[in-house]
């Protein structure tokens, strides 16, 4: 059997048995810690449940795909997230330590040697890395400058009005999409996002900026539209951000750049199932398929789709063009997704996909 077969039946089988290793780990993990006030113990287990379902997907994924940098990375970032919320960092250490003592106990020896290294690599990852990001490092808008500051200003103080202002005026004084995506969007965006990790917005806070750039993205389509016809180049392509994965504002602004480019987008939008994408790809017999994945936990189900469209003798060829937050973490899960090309960013999934096309 191949390292990759192992790998990916190690993975099955680690998910078949997930609750088991879940129940297991809190098992130990309870016996290890300090006792919990009788009156919090329900609502910290119900939360440490979660958070090892959570533990356990992206173990899954990380294992089906020999990715130790995934994990590692999924590592570093949860304990950021939970230390602004209070939980120690040795907790997350703990965590782990009784996951792996459980997978070893729980899992057939070949799967376990397939796993647990990978857990060893993130426990040296957590340890090497400081638990506290920098206090010194700036944050929301003084980590932003010129346009993409203002555009933060008036969204995060809920003004829509200026925001949308912000992005037509940016549009119409021919900078163009690629502006308003790499200008404001993508950075505004991204520092939501971090200072929601930082627990320094509420959730709330972080879908109010995201209805308003969805808002302000959307008075631009009209003139999409019109590049589109002024650019027709017969090209068509079908987008959709793979099942489970409710992350879609990026390719959306993808999309939107091919549809100013002159292609015609067929956009499915987020956490389409499998059957889904393969039944629209079979109907429009598109020229591309763009799939974004944002979550390394969702990494196989575009393993699936991809699977599922090369099983297909009319979709055999098809150029699949994959992106999004979850290939950053390790540069070789792209060669295990069995796509035709990887976008490492926006801008460049368009240049990709006339370089793949004649």
């Amino acid at each position: 059997m191949s390292s990759i077969a192992r790998e990916e039946e190690a993975a099955d089988r680690l998910e078949a048995r997930a609750w088991w290793v879940i129940d297991a780990t809190m098992a130990k993990l309870f016996r290890a810690r300090p006792i919990i006030p009788k009156v919090l113990a329900e609502q910290v287990r119900a939360a440490c449940a979660l958070d090892n379902t959570f533990h356990l997907a992206f173990l899954v994924n990380a294992t089906a795909f020999g990715s130790p940098a995934l994990f590692a990375g999924y590592a570093l970032w949860t304990r950021r997230v939970l230390a602004s919320r209070g939980v120690q960092p040795a907790d997350l250490t703990a965590n782990l330590d009784c996951m792996k003592d459980a997978i070893a106990g729980l899992m057939p020896k070949p799967s376990a040697d397939a796993i647990l290294p990978i857990l060893s690599a993130a426990r040296t990852a957590l340890d090497e890395t400081p638990a506290f990001p920098d206090p010194e490092e700036p944050v929301g808008a003084d980590a932003l400058d010129g346009l993409a500051r203002r555009y933060f200003l008036s969204a995060m103080e809920g003004r829509t009005d200026q925001a949308i202002a912000l992005v037509k005026r940016t549009f119409a004084r021919g900078q163009g999409l690629h502006a308003v995506c790499d200008d404001i969007i993508t950075p505004v965006q991204r520092e939501i996002g971090h200072l929601w990790e930082l627990n320094r917005i509420t959730v709330a806070e972080e879908h109010r900026c995201s209805a308003i750039t969805q808002l302000a993205v959307a008075q631009l389509y009209p003139r999409i539209i019109s590049l589109r016809k002024q650019h027709r180049n017969g090209r068509s392509l079908v987008a959709a951000s793979v099942g489970g994965d409710l992350h879609d504002l990026g390719l959306r602004l993808v999309c939107d750049r091919f549809g100013a480019a002159g292609w015609m987008t067929t956009y499915l939008g987020a956490s389409v199932p499998m059957a889904g994408v393969v039944s629209m790809v079979a109907e429009t017999r598109p020229d591309l398929l763009l799939l974004s994945v944002s979550m390394g936990m969702h990494l196989r189900s575009a393993r699936t789709i991809l699977r599922a469209i090369r099983a297909q003798p009319d979709t055999r060829d098809l150029p699949v063009l994959v992106g999004g937050q979850a290939l950053a973490a390790d540069c070789g899960i792209a060669d295990r997704l069995e796509a035709t090309a990887v976008a490492p960013d926006p801008a460049s999934a368009l240049d990709l996909a006339n370089r793949l096309l004649p």
